[in-house]
């Protein structure tokens, strides 16, 4: 409706045509504008409503449509993105021919097809575009988020720990090691059936991966003699991340490996629950160490304190190796054991630890170490 001011006629309306106040009932206003807010949302959400009742239903158009379930925690712009081109030179991972990412990619729109209820938690493996660095640092994110730490800044930390060209251990690039590491449990864990699995699924793996995180941002780069720039050499320490990482992770997943530990690609925690290692523990390439493993001290020490295990090593369940010692190459410790002495390369050890019902005053123990 239209309303003329008091002091002029209608002639004079009819003359001044700009000056007219049109007045919309406040009703009309706000159903034009929630009309318009339920059309933009529809188109945004795929919102659909059934004939026969009230409640909205989600209809997945197509795989593309619907990637938006989750929203990505890692938005490739910035840094990230002016660097990704000099990233794919340096790593040849970071190109979509890696077998393990594109791998990785089919087997979730695979278990998509055969289970579209899971499509959500298989988001980040669906949206990583052939990235397992993505992958993983999504999926580790969203695993240990928690404790005044959102997940965005995980993912942020895990991606740029992987894909730093400047980031080793024991000679390997870290995104050798991530890729080691999958390959490694996929090969010898008969329950592993795809890397889906693994990156998805498996806690030893995950434990391991935020371990190398954690060492990295503990370590920093001010002594990195491999970096390339002043800028990255004079990368700070971050320790309280690296212990709030370390602590979470021994919540999330009940293995506690300290920030400090040296640990080689192709390792494998099989079940992972109750694995120690210390703070100087060293750890070579292509070992398979079970669960509730300590490579810990004897508490008389002080330094460095802790086991030196070689390459292919496996430890098996609930194993204990204390002190400042060497375990050799291609050795294999059996259940049970505790070991504090020095076992030589390809030797089979294990103690066999009894008590006599007769002595229970002065518990009177046993051990003998068979090589």
């Amino acid at each position: 409706h239209i309303e003329k001011p008091s002091s002029m006629s209608m002639d004079d309306c009819a003359r001044t045509a700009p000056r007219v106040c049109v007045a919309l009932d406040a009703a009309t206003v706000a159903g034009l504008v929630g009309l318009v807010g339920l059309v933009v949302l529809a188109r945004r959400r795929h919102v659909f409503f059934s004939s026969g009742g009230d409640h909205p239903r989600r209809r997945i158009a197509s795989e593309e449509e619907d990637d938006d379930l989750m929203t990505p925690l890692l938005l490739l712009d910035g840094p990230l993105k002016k660097k990704k081109k000099r990233r794919e030179k340096e790593d040849p991972h970071q190109g979509r021919d890696d077998p393990l990412a594109l791998q990785l990619v089919a087997e979730a729109r695979a278990a998509v097809a055969r289970e579209p209820a899971m499509r959500r938690f298989l988001a980040p493996a669906l949206r990583c575009e052939a990235n397992l660095e993505a992958a993983v640092a999504e999926t580790l994110a969203r695993r240990l988020a928690g404790r005044g730490v959102d997940a965005s800044t995980i993912a942020r930390a895990v991606y740029e720990t992987f894909t730093d060209s400047s980031a080793s251990e024991y000679g390997w690039p870290l995104s050798e090691c991530l890729r080691a590491d999958a390959r490694a449990v996929v090969e010898r864990d008969p329950a592993a059936d795809s890397v889906l699995d693994v990156v998805l699924h498996f806690k030893g793996f995950a434990a391991l991966e935020a371990h190398r995180v954690a060492r990295r941002k503990w370590l920093g780069t001010e002594d990195d003699t491999t970096a390339t720039t002043a800028q990255e050499n004079k990368r700070p320490r971050e320790r309280q991340f690296a212990l709030w990482l370390q602590s979470r992770v021994s919540e999330v997943c009940g293995v506690d490996v300290h920030p400090a530990a040296e640990i080689s690609r192709g390792v494998m925690f099989d079940h992972a629950t109750g694995v120690v290692v210390g703070e100087t523990a060293k750890i070579d390439e292509g070992c398979t160490i079970l669960h509730a493993c300590t490579l810990g001290a004897t508490g008389k020490d002080k330094g460095d304190r802790h086991p030196k295990v070689g390459k292919y090593v496996l430890l098996g369940a609930n194993v204990s190796i204390l002190g400042n010692i060497t375990i050799g190459d291609g050795a294999k410790i059996g259940a049970g054991s505790v070991v504090l002495r020095p076992v030589p390369s390809g030797a089979t050890a294990w103690c066999v630890a009894w008590h006599d019902a007769r002595y229970r005053d002065t518990r009177a123990w046993h051990a003998r170490c068979v090589q």
